[in-house]
């Protein structure tokens, strides 16, 4: 590849001591099978295009996972010990797992966190596109802004919704 850098199976990076930052250019997925990442404590994600997966949730030691794309963000999938920063989706952004997670969605579609896993501590997700719903299933405090579309929480210990325009009483879903 005229020395394009690559990220595949076998492929294993040891940060050691102090603090490391791993950047993932990627273009749709960040292949992460077979592959070793330990103390490492960032990782950027970054995409111009769709995120259609991103598991780190094998990497030992990631304190933090960093996503931005200008397009969909989905497969986002971290451990219970690893913070979670989506921004720029332009599409909808799905994440699972993670610690705490913050989320901003900028022109379209929807903000789900915790389909299949819930966040383990706190939530932040604000989806500033009209008419685009959050979902919000996690342990902590669950904050959700919606332009006008529908909020709904999963368990939590405190939860806030917000709406950024008026917002019917038929369209806001609370579920603790």
């Amino acid at each position: 590849d005229g020395g394009a850098e690559t990220f595949t199976a076998l492929d294993s990076i040891d940060g050691r001591a102090g603090k490391d930052t791993l950047n993932a250019i990627i273009t749709g997925t960040l292949e992460t099978a077979g592959v070793t990442v330990q103390s490492v404590e960032t990782v950027n994600v970054i995409a111009a295009a769709a995120v259609t997966a991103a598991d780190v949730s094998g990497f030992t030691s990631l304190e933090t996972l960093n996503v931005v794309s200008s397009g969909n963000i989905a497969g986002v999938v971290a451990s219970a010990t690893t913070d979670i920063n989506v921004a720029n989706g332009l599409a909808g952004v799905a994440v699972n797992g993670g610690k705490d997670v913050t989320i901003t969605n900028g022109t379209a579609g929807n903000i789900n966190v915790g389909a299949t896993t819930a966040a383990a501590g706190n939530v932040t997700a604000t989806n500033n596109f009209a008419t685009g719903t959050v979902t919000v299933k996690g342990a902590g405090t669950l904050t959700a802004t919606s332009n006008d579309g529908a909020i709904t929480f999963v368990n939590g210990t405190t939860v806030t919704a917000n709406a950024k325009e008026a917002v019917s009483l038929a369209t806001r879903d609370a579920n603790i």
